[in-house]
């Protein structure tokens, strides 16, 4: 049988042509008795994810196959009936009016409850609400796709959550004086209401431009959906209430005015035609998900601003956003921009990545710390952290999905929640001691970690999943040359690691100033062993050497006998004595430098040698 009434109310609409309902075509009952207004909540949030929830344009909607229903009804019947709350009724006749009478509250209909005429909601063209009635339950006209009029009389209070939520052919909407209060998301995926209409007597809000306000104008509640073009919010609005843009799909720019002083979470999110968006000096804060899934490319923010992203939230402010640039205004106290980055103003924390670029980003050296979602939902390729990071913050690389690996700095000392959750990396090299992990920070990943084997940080307790799947391998540790050698060039040269091989051998390269000849040597103890150089075809001197943990590399200019970084006549002087055995210095290490041909003794032609090549006419031989 309910089959059969479906496939009437079908049949009777193409029968039946109603013209969709103008703001002036909808009537409000005058009040009857209504009681006092309560407090306004102004508390209507459109939901995220209702930004989803359409999967198509109105044209694109089809109804279940007409051959599975029953044969109609005749025009004018009513063809389903019930109760709707304890005192009201309700009736759906077959050119789909839904009426609802009686008196009192609507029941509401959420947490798996549906409204009684859900079965019926695609042929619904027409609510009317009888005098009496003195709320609208939660979800009442939710899904009703061919919805194109309601009438609201005066003396309902309360429109509640998700009350007209995807009922996306209604175009407009007459609210009356008597409400006083519009629940969470009631008007999300409502692609085609271009107007929200507000009684002049309504204590509690009103209706600029067809915007939905506070009373006192200093708060905008809802832009409807189906606004098109360009949109200034009015002088003397102070704050945009949470999700108030929701899925403003043909928004292409808007202006705010210097009296606004906060944008609330998800204001703007889903607006995505949104390319041009200008901010006046007086702004404060920015809530998380404010301009998430727009079509921003590139902003600017005053020098008043003082927050952005708030914490309890879970989108950052652009998130899937092709934004390229994000400039702050330079006489901004709190935040500044570089190359298009948000920074601390003092630069030591990276507070935004513009989620729009590609290729590979270098984070500056002197930053301390990444923000809160610095870098979530980036499509970078490749992220090259600093030396002076100290700390990754919660969030810090969330859906950062094209990133496939990262070096863990040896200066970070902690990695906060959900850090790299449910991101692309398939590789991490920590490059120091274990830092602290918390909660989550590898929730989601399938990676494999790469820590120093010799460092007793790396505790088997420390190497946990957090969250993931995570393979921890060992690697042999990079030595700190800088702190292993000995440099009696006095800077003048220097070594440069290049790799550790399958033997133990560290390998390195040696370079000078002026390509001076040096000698390199490991000293164990007191015993000093001379390394044999490698010189390829692009006069790059290379060495191999077991370094054990109380091993010294030892750099020294051959022929430089008093191991004081440069040659003298000195040194040419003092190679008799390193022969006779009555000068030493640098624990025997001038009998070496003094060798300046590398013949493996000390002999008076090095001290011919030594003169010569102050003077030119010699090159010692690496």
């Amino acid at each position: 049988m309910k089959r059969f009434l479906a496939l009437f109310l079908c049949f009777a609409l193409c029968l039946t042509l109603l013209p969709a309902a103008s703001a002036e075509d909808i009537e409000i009952v005058d009040p009857a008795g209504a009681d006092a207004p309560a407090a306004p909540t102004d508390e209507l949030v459109i939901d995220p994810a209702g930004a989803d929830a359409l999967g198509g344009p109105l044209d694109e909607i089809v109804i279940d196959d007409p051959a599975e229903v029953d044969v109609p009804l005749a025009e004018g019947d009513i063809v389903a009936s019930g109760e709707c709350g304890d005192d009201l009724t309700w009736t759906l006749d077959a050119q789909g009016t839904l009426t609802i009478s009686g008196t009192g509250d609507m029941w509401d209909f959420d947490g798996g409850k549906l409204a009684p005429w859900y079965e019926y909601s695609v042929s619904i063209v027409t609510a009317v609400i009888k005098e009496g009635v003195t709320s609208i339950g939660r979800s009442a006209f939710s899904d009703c796709p061919n919805l194109t009029r309601v009438m609201i009389p005066e003396g309902v209070t309360s429109i509640g959550m998700t009350a007209f939520s995807n009922s996306y052919a209604l175009p407009s909407l007459a609210i009356p004086a008597s409400v006083t209060s519009i629940g969470w998301s009631a008007f999300s995926g409502c692609w085609n209401l271009a107007e929200i209409v507000v009684a002049e007597d309504n204590q509690y809000y009103q209706s600029m431009d067809g915007v939905l306000l506070t009373k006192d104008g200093t708060r905008l509640i809802l832009c409807p959906s189906g606004k098109p073009g360009e949109y200034s919010v009015p002088e003397g609005v102070a704050i945009i209430k949470d999700s108030a843009f929701d899925s403003c799909g043909l928004l292409t720019a808007v202006h705010l005015p210097g009296s606004l002083r906060e944008i609330k979470a998800y204001a703007f999110f889903g607006c995505s035609s949104l390319a041009e968006v200008t901010i006046a000096e007086g702004l404060l804060s920015i809530g998380g998900g404010a301009f998430s899934r727009t079509n921003l490319h590139e902003i600017t923010f005053p020098a008043s601003l003082q927050v952005l992203q708030n914490y309890d939230t879970g989108d950052a402010v652009f998130q899937n956003t092709p934004i390229e640039n994000i400039y702050v205004a330079e006489d901004n106290p709190t935040f500044c921009s570089v190359d298009g980055v948000v920074f601390s103003k003092d630069q030591s924390e990276l507070i935004m990545f513009p989620t729009g670029r590609t290729g590979g980003y270098t984070v500056p050296e002197g930053v301390t710390s990444l923000g809160f979602k610095a870098f979530d939902g980036v499509k970078l390729t490749e992220v090259i952290l600093p030396e002076s990071l100290i700390s990754i913050g919660e969030y810090a690389f969330m859906f950062a999905w094209d990133l496939p690996s990262l070096t863990i700095p040896s200066g970070v000392t902690g990695i906060g929640p959900w850090a790299f959750a449910d991101c692309g990396l398939k590789e991490i090299r920590f490059e120091g001691a274990a830092p602290t992990f918390d909660e989550g920070c590898f929730a989601g990943l399938t990676a494999t970690a790469y820590y120093p084997e010799n460092d007793p940080s790396w505790t088997e307790d420390v190497r946990q999943d957090y969250g993931g799947t995570i393979n921890w391998v060992a690697y042999a540790a990079e030595p700190d040359l800088g702190e292993l050698t000995e440099d009696y060039t006095k800077g003048a040269a220097s070594a440069s690691y290049v790799e550790t091989l399958d033997t133990g051998e560290t390998v390195f390269t040696v370079s000078s100033e002026g390509d001076q000849a040096v000698l390199v040597a490991v000293k164990n103890g007191d015993t000093y062993t001379v390394l044999k150089c490698t010189t390829d075809e692009n006069g790059i001197h290379r060495y191999a050497a077991e370094l054990g943990p109380d091993s010294e590399l030892v750099i020294a200019f051959k022929g430089d006998t008093n191991l004081n970084g440069k040659l003298e006549m000195r040194d040419a002087t003092l190679v008799s004595q390193v022969k006779n055995g009555t000068y030493s210095s640098g624990g025997g290490l001038s009998s070496l430098t003094a060798d300046i041909n590398g013949n493996g003794r000390v002999e008076t032609r090095d001290a011919t040698l030594i003169c010569q090549a102050r003077n030119g006419t010699y090159t010692a031989q690496w």
